[in-house]
């Protein structure tokens, strides 16, 4: 009798183990959030590099037709990872006079993926993103703070771009 009470338990851990395990995978997250600029040994080194003319990096810049989006939504559960492929936008970078600096970036609702098919149909659906009447959501800059006033060829900088995120013809700020 001891030997069945065992031989239950153990059978009842495998199975809810297993069912937790599989339903993890299926709806787990499966986009890794890759490095624009993929960091390696030489980058992570003080630069010795000479500093960059900002003059030179006035003008006007398109996002490149193989970028790529990433952003992530927290659920109850865990943390998702999605990936938009298709990316369009232009930026008037004017490192003199930042008020004068203008941006603007599309992402396609319906290239949208999680690594999880079901999961994807749902979002792009209508009861959310609703991707088929909304096919892009827009971000257009309103200001940048912490923009470096030097710059050395080479290295990563990091700035913040402040402005509305467009997604079904509502405006976030």
């Amino acid at each position: 009798m001891k030997l069945k009470l065992t031989m239950l338990a153990v059978g009842a851990f495998v199975v809810i183990g297993g069912t937790y395990y599989a339903y993890d995978y299926y709806a787990g997250n499966h986009v890794t959030i890759r490095e624009a600029i993929p960091v390696n040994s030489a980058s992570t080194q003080v630069s010795t590099a000479a500093a960059v003319n900002t003059g030179k990096l006035n003008g006007d810049w398109s996002i490149q037709p193989d970028s790529k989006v990433y952003f992530s939504v927290t659920t109850s559960k865990e943390k998702v990872n999605f990936e938009g492929s298709t990316v369009t936008g232009k930026w008037a970078l004017n490192t003199t006079d930042l008020a004068k600096m203008k941006a603007e970036a599309v992402v396609g609702i319906d290239t949208l993926q999680s690594g999880n098919s079901q999961r994807d149909g749902h979002i792009k659906g209508q009861q959310y993103l609703n991707a088929q009447t909304f096919p892009e959501a827009k971000f257009t800059l309103k200001s940048i703070d912490n923009f470096p006033k030097e710059w050395k060829e080479g290295e990563k900088v990091s700035f913040d771009m402040l402005g509305t995120l467009t997604i079904k013809n509502k405006r976030k700020t």
